[in-house]
């Protein structure tokens, strides 16, 4: 967890408080995140009648201008330090468990470097 916590600290680090849900406006400081939701979050029936755990997948864009990919290829790696197999507890709800299920990048789309990485999510 000690590698987590330091990569949490990376990533806040890197990003300041730039992380936004669904988009971002053009004018925004660079680097920043995206956070989509891909799937909506569902029941999830194991051996049983009633819903065991809910699931959802988000995806985390990662944006810088350059002039290489090392920005975005070092956030994308934080993130998976902090999220990829992971159990976490937020709230009222306890993460079961959270792992990367996709992504793809870097690719430059004209005016900055796009890395994006999936996560599933399952909690309780």
């Amino acid at each position: 967890m000690v590698a987590a916590a330091k990569s949490d600290m990376a990533v806040a680090a890197r990003v300041s408080n730039r992380v936004y849900f669904g988009w971002a406006e053009d004018d925004v400081a660079m680097p920043f995140i995206v956070l989509y939701p891909v799937s909506p979050d569902g029941p999830v029936r194991c051996f049983a009648s009633d819903a065991d755990f809910q699931e959802v997948t988000f995806q985390w864009s990662v944006f810088d201008r350059g002039p290489g990919v090392a920005v975005v290829e070092g956030i994308k790696s934080d993130l998976d330090l902090v999220f990829d197999r992971k159990t976490l507890s937020l709230d009222s709800k306890t993460f079961i468990s959270c792992e990367r299920t996709g992504g793809f990048g870097p690719e430059w789309d004209g005016t900055a470097w796009n890395r994006m990485v999936d996560y599933r999510i399952r909690f309780k």
